[in-house]
């Protein structure tokens, strides 16, 4: 009868087990199917750099640019490249642009980037990094991502994430915010990012959809010939100047969308939309 009241309690507590941990487990593993494939190959106190797969970066970055990663195997003068970045420093003001990294930080970003590519090939490498807020360094951040993917003839930057403002209830640790998805880079007009005159080979990365120009200034092109634009671009160009930037053809198509959007806000009459399309035309 004891015997048998042991065996009762042994098969409740294996039926409790299986209702209690198995659905832990099995939401364990979804949310781990559910994460990108981030490994973490060097950190410091400030920095963290991830290795990613080539399928990760699909869901980030346009079609065009998907399925062109090969891996990185050599060590890469990220500095060099950091070093042509600037960012604006006040929304407000369109004069004050800074580096969009420190000396210091550029020096570490490129030694933990070659340990990491030591350490195994990978298509891109994720890295992020922090700078405390001053008012409150145990509980607030600013934190700035950006990954780096090789393609046949060079290099692809982007950065998803600039100076993202992070809070916690509590002292943060490194798992805190060290833990990042990419989000997706879509197009934009906005003059956060720029680069310096000087870049050689360096561009933003822009593609042609219905007669259209779209600017991407946080993804860059560097070194790849097939990637890059005949005119450089340093900076996204406001409507007005869209004109300056690519082909004859591309250059007429900007002017006559520039001339149809006057027209549809009356800013212009019949007889002179006509008129300057037909002057536009010529210069094909």
């Amino acid at each position: 009868m004891k015997n048998s009241k042991i065996r009762q309690t042994n098969r409740n507590f294996i039926i409790f087990l299986s209702i209690g941990i198995f659905p832990l487990l099995f939401t364990c593993l979804s949310v781990k199917t559910k994460d990108l494939d981030l490994s973490l190959k060097s950190s410091s106190e400030n920095i963290a750099i991830f290795s990613i797969d080539d399928a990760d970066l699909s869901p980030v970055l346009p079609s065009s640019l998907i399925g062109i990663s090969s891996r990185i195997s050599e060590t890469i003068p990220i500095s060099e490249y950091l070093n042509q970045i600037l960012v604006k420093q006040n929304i407000f003001a369109s004069d004050q642009w800074l580096d969009l990294f420190t000396d210091i930080e550029r020096r570490e970003i490129e030694l933990l980037l070659s340990t990491a590519i030591q350490k195994g090939k990978s298509f891109a490498y994720l890295i992020l990094i922090k700078r405390d807020d001053p008012i409150s360094p145990m509980t607030r951040i600013l934190r700035t991502a950006i990954f780096i993917t090789k393609t046949n003839g060079g290099y692809i930057i982007g950065i998803p994430t600039i100076s993202e403002n992070l809070s916690f209830a509590s002292q943060y640790r490194f798992d805190d915010w060290a833990l990042y998805r990419i989000p997706k880079i879509y197009p934009s007009r906005k003059q956060n990012l720029k680069l310096k005159s000087n870049a050689v080979n360096l561009s933003m990365y822009s593609e042609s959809n219905q007669n259209r120009t779209l600017y991407y200034p946080q993804i860059l092109i560097f070194n790849d010939a097939n990637l890059l634009p005949t005119r450089r671009i340093s900076k996204v160009p406001d409507e007005d100047d869209e004109i300056q930037y690519g082909t004859k053809e591309e250059r007429v198509k900007a002017r006559l969308l520039l001339l149809d959007d006057l027209k549809k806000q009356s800013l212009i009459n019949e007889e002179e939309y006509q008129s300057k399309k037909t002057e536009i035309l010529k210069d094909l």
